[in-house]
């Protein structure tokens, strides 16, 4: 594409979901009207007959464009069993004997990882140094790598990829799926990847995120179906895996097929992927929820039964039904080991939301809160926080907004007095983060109070305090993370861990002495038998698990929704690749232009340590934009 500012711009708003095909074309042409005389935009404006046959414009561009800026990525088909309308299901789904029955073999588009992965490393350094080194040199891949082969060894023990393999040249892979609403009642499952040396990046998602597949979920409703689904799923990008770890592109296609002569996958036949470079693929997925009535999530303390039943990959391979086995068991390298927790659901969606609530709750009861007047003391408590939250974030009459929903009777739970309270579902992750900060710093000045009263000689509120450890111990151990690289100090992750059991078994003795008053407060979950494993693996391995988080994936997925509703229902699956293929093209050229263009801190001529090395201290430390504030405000700073 000849270059124009104009219609760049055009194709960003098309590739990033901010507008339809059609529009865009439509705006060329009034371009084109007013007299730009630019080619670039002529031929936007020319898409579907200059408008005469809208419904073929998108055709039309993705032809124009394939191969924008020297990037192939294009869609791989495979052919999956999918449930279908009735009228649609042939005779093969139709058979009694058929454990898919109500099924149709349906062919869908997938972008490769190994693909994706020398796309990336082909566009220029400098992104490659972003989206999979996260800004890290190699000696400091080399030492992540080290210390995992001391810490964790179970983690990296036989792992195919590491042999003969250079630690510095080694990037491990986090697998990530979920669902998100596409359409009205209409939610899309989507099956993504990303490096972890980027996951704690300041960075766009799109940066660091990039997508697999997309299935709707009606096609999966079926247990039979969707298990059979993920298999195959799993099955593609464990080939596609081994493909990275080879390091060459293959000769042959996921079915064993040859490619077509003139294909761009023929001519790459044997050629390097990326270089020297290789994957070691780690899965990231929920633990089973299998519950053994002697072993009680409830029990925090030491010596738990618990504690003692951890199992090793083998065990969970002989132990195991097939049927249940995880579909990742194909992925070469994969273990049970290998399977993390979520910290953003686990505490950000799960624990945060109970402490925050049951801390207004208790509040309330003390007479710290009245509850004659609770909307307007609850309205005057989410101003107090935002307020409070943007004087730390900046000097006075500066600092950095955040967006809170206020809080009511409704979305804080506290409308029923029967159940108990929690945070609904309007306060988001990054939200609830700093809803912890500042009911942390509420129940300082409320500790403050108690502390003079009792001075004064009145009565010692035992339960407020202890409610005000609860929240304060969580919010210093989210600090930890937030300030801490890939790799803890040996201080801050035994800190970290003490922090966490702390937390619990504050939260423990709160739980039992409400429950012995009939009060419904401080409800103990199984999410927090996940939080002490999360602080003793913290403790035994050093490893920030900010790496594991969700963060970055759940706000690609919403990035992902915003291009597909731009798109038609019935081709969107192969239109949201083809449109995100075009803004990654787009975008990486932006990103080599500003790394090496005229004015840029970078010649062309550095060498990959040089680039690793450079951050990116072009951008202001602070912006008006909500999403840089919102990533801030998930990044900790």
């Amino acid at each position: 594409m000849p270059h124009s500012h104009a219609a760049e711009e055009l194709l960003e708003m098309i590739g990033s979901g901010k507008s339809h095909v059609a529009h865009a074309q439509s705006l060329a042409v009034a371009m084109v009207r007013d007299g730009i005389p630019q080619e670039a935009v002529t031929a936007f404006a020319s898409l579907g007959s200059f408008g005469a046959h809208e419904s073929n414009a998108e055709r039309d561009l993705h032809r124009w464009l394939r191969g924008l800026y020297g990037v192939t990525l294009e869609p791989y088909f495979i052919d999956v069993m999918l449930e279908k309308d009735d009228a649609d299901i042939d005779d093969i789904g139709e058979q009694e004997d058929n454990p898919l029955k109500g099924t149709a073999s349906t062919r869908i588009p997938v972008l490769l990882p190994h693909e994706v992965f020398s796309a990336i490393h082909s566009s220029s350094d400098h992104q490659f140094g972003l989206s999979m080194l996260g800004r890290h040199s190699p000696a400091a891949i080399k030492q992540f790598w080290r210390h995992l082969q001391r810490y964790v060894p179970e983690e990296v023990k036989d792992h195919p990829a590491l042999a003969g393999c250079d630690l510095s040249e080694m990037i491990q892979l986090l697998i990530h799926f979920d669902g998100a609403e596409m359409y009205k009642n209409s939610e899309y499952n989507i099956w993504s990847f990303s490096s972890a040396l980027s996951s704690l990046l300041d960075v766009d998602c799109l940066e660091t995120q990039f997508v697999c597949c997309i299935l709707p979920q009606k096609a999966m409703q079926q247990k039979q179906v969707k298990n059979y689904v993920h298999k195959e799923i799993a099955r593609l990008m464990s080939w596609s895996f081994k493909v990275l770890q080879s390091g060459k592109f293959p000769s042959t296609g996921f079915y064993g097929e040859e490619f077509p002569s003139t294909s761009c996958r023929a001519k790459r036949s044997g050629t390097a992927l990326a270089g020297e470079w290789k994957i070691l693929g780690l899965q990231l997925c929920t633990p089973t929820e299998k519950h053994m009535d002697d072993m009680n999530f409830k029990n925090f303390s030491a010596n738990a039964p618990f504690l003692l039943t951890a199992i090793d990959h083998n065990m969970y391979l002989n132990t195991t039904p097939s049927a249940e086995l995880s579909p990742w068991t194909a992925m070469p390298g994969w273990k049970i080991e290998n399977t993390f927790f979520d910290w953003m659901h686990i505490v950000l969606l799960g624990i945060a939301r109970d402490v925050v609530a049951a801390a207004i709750k208790l509040m309330a009861m003390r007479g710290v809160i009245s509850m004659t007047n609770l909307r307007l003391e609850l309205k005057s408590l989410t101003a107090w926080i935002k307020k409070e939250r943007k004087s730390e974030t900046g000097p006075p009459g500066g600092g950095v907004s955040c967006s809170l929903p206020a809080m009511t009777p409704a979305n804080t739970g506290l409308e029923s007095w029967s159940e108990y309270p929690e945070m609904g579902s309007s306060f988001k992750a990054a939200q609830m983060k700093v809803m912890v900060w500042g009911m942390a710093r509420k129940l300082q000045m409320v500790l403050q109070n108690v502390q003079d009263l009792h001075i004064s000689g009145k009565h010692h509120d035992e339960e407020l305090l202890q409610m005000a450890v609860v929240v304060r111990a969580l919010n210093k151990a989210q600090r930890l993370l937030d300030n801490s690289d890939l790799l803890m100090t040996e201080q801050d992750s035994t800190r970290f861990n003490g922090l966490v059991q702390l937390h619990l078994r504050t939260w423990q003795r709160l739980a039992l002495k409400f429950e012995a008053l009939g009060i419904a407060l401080c409800k103990i979950r199984p999410k927090h038998h996940y939080l002490q494993h999360i602080g003793l693996y913290v403790a035994s391995t050093r490893v920030n698990v900010r790496i594991h988080q969700n963060f970055n994936s759940e706000s690609y997925m919403g990035k992902m929704k915003k291009i597909a509703v731009k798109c038609h229902s019935v081709s969107m699956m192969l239109r949201v690749q083809q449109r995100y293929v075009l803004y990654l093209a787009l975008s990486w050229e932006r990103a080599k232009r500003a790394s090496t263009g005229p004015g840029a801190a970078l010649t062309g001529k550095e060498t990959l340590e040089e680039l690793l090395l450079c951050d990116d201290n072009r951008r202001p430390l602070s912006s008006s934009s909500a999403e840089y504030a919102k990533r801030r405000c998930i990044m900790g700073i």
